[in-house]
């Protein structure tokens, strides 16, 4: 296999405890960590279900004094950020942060970790390894599988000012010490958030496999990511997560991805999702579903023997099958996945103009100048993105054709 990088490296700073009634670990490690005050930093849907009671429970087993934040915010804003960062320090003696939550609180926990012994606010970080005072130790217990924010080593916030989001990173300092990884945490989590987050984890597993960045061990985390995420998103969603052991796989997988791209990084799935999120009003996950068809079949040319690998980790036979033939059965997968998840009827509402994607590939050539092009795999043009926008927005449309719910973009001639 040709790698890119002549020297690769991969490292992951975070112990991972998983299984079926993980978070009762939360006693035993935080024993071992000598804990005596801890904040508990959640969301106010997250609070009141009985699996975070449960985490609660375990957490005051260990003798530690716990003061709780459950005011997240979707998408982690700025302010969220410095209202938890003050909270904290009015406690006085907190330790060690505990997230109970999806990507948003874990993002959010992370930044808060920095602020509480760096100082500042959330913007005067952004960028990587800014910080070097070390944070707040972090535990984690992700309730969503999808951001794998549990094994990354940078927090994601939006800045409502501006419009934006940022990153605050560090290689080795923003990592959560432990992940417990609980499929009970999804018997409360609604379908269509496991189906939104359950579609980004399939994409962090693909595009970390397929980018310019990869390396032996990430492929082989990726593969197992791509295989554990195809084969039980549709179960999960389909029994609302009571198939446990399906939902712990897809935990797995979700992390597994996570494992990955924090080194290789992301591809055209996210440097375009990026913008079509914000710009239509959906969600990061719904802007990957739209996005993962097209391209898939855009990066099959650049990496053919990939094309194959992936495609057979979904469970596709690929006897006989040519790279574009196997990226054709990869679209109509992820098709296939999209319905029975119940994301493509969704995906129905979406409108566009040809002027919006002439602006949202505008700003991806830049993006693709500056970074993308040391990760996705094919050399990308403008007239590449809007073909990728144009083919997805006409084959979301097909199902719709005469219905009057959106109009179809035309290309230019």
């Amino acid at each position: 296999m040709f790698y890119q990088e002549k020297v690769t490296s991969y490292e992951t700073h975070t112990r991972i405890i998983s299984g079926i009634g993980a978070a009762a670990q939360l006693t035993e490690e935080l024993r071992q960590a000598g804990v005596k005050k801890a904040m508990i930093i959640s969301g106010r849907h997250v609070s009141k279900t009985e699996f975070y009671a449960g985490c609660l429970e375990a957490i005051k087993k260990a003798d530690v004094d716990c003061v709780t934040y459950n005011e997240v915010s979707a998408e982690a804003p700025a302010s969220d950020v410095e209202r938890a960062a003050e909270f904290l320090r009015t406690q006085g003696g907190v330790e060690l942060v505990v997230a109970i939550g999806g990507g948003s609180v874990i993002d959010l926990s992370k930044c808060v970790a920095v602020l509480a012994t760096n100082g500042g606010k959330p913007r005067d970080w952004i960028g990587y390894e800014r910080f070097q005072i070390p944070p707040i130790p972090l535990f984690v217990v992700p309730t969503t599988a999808g951001t794998a924010s549990e094994v990354t080593s940078m927090a994601i916030i939006h800045d409502e000012e501006v419009g934006d989001k940022f990153t605050v990173a560090h290689r080795e300092l923003n990592c959560a010490k432990a992940a417990f990884l609980d499929p009970r945490a999804l018997l409360e989590c609604p379908v269509g958030v496991i189906a939104d987050s359950g579609i980004d984890a399939l994409s962090h597993s693909l595009e970390s496999f397929y980018s310019l960045k990869a390396n032996p061990m990430t492929e082989a985390v990726s593969l197992k990511g791509i295989e554990l995420v195809s084969r039980t998103l549709s179960v999960v969603c389909a029994t609302a997560a009571k198939n446990q052991m399906a939902a712990l796989d897809l935990f797995l997988g979700s992390t597994m991805g996570g494992m990955a791209f924090t080194t290789t990084g992301t591809g055209h799935m996210h440097g375009i999702g990026r913008y079509v999120g914000p710009y239509f009003h959906i969600s990061h996950g719904l802007s990957i579903a739209f996005l993962m068809g097209e391209v898939l079949r855009f990066n099959a040319m650049a990496q053919p023997e990939k094309t194959i690998q992936a495609a057979r980790a979904m469970g596709i036979d690929c006897t006989g099958l040519s790279w574009s033939e196997a990226a054709d059965r990869m679209a109509a997968f992820v098709d296939r996945l999209l319905q029975d998840t119940g994301l493509t009827q969704k995906l129905s509402a979406l409108k566009a103009t040809q002027e919006d994607f002439e602006h949202i590939a505008e700003d991806c050539v830049k993006d693709y100048q500056a970074r993308y092009w040391k990760i996705n795999p094919r050399y990308s043009r403008k007239e590449d993105y809007l073909s990728i926008l144009n083919n997805a927005y006409r084959h979301f449309c097909q199902s719709n054709a005469g219905k009057g719910r959106r109009h179809i973009c035309k290309e230019k001639a």
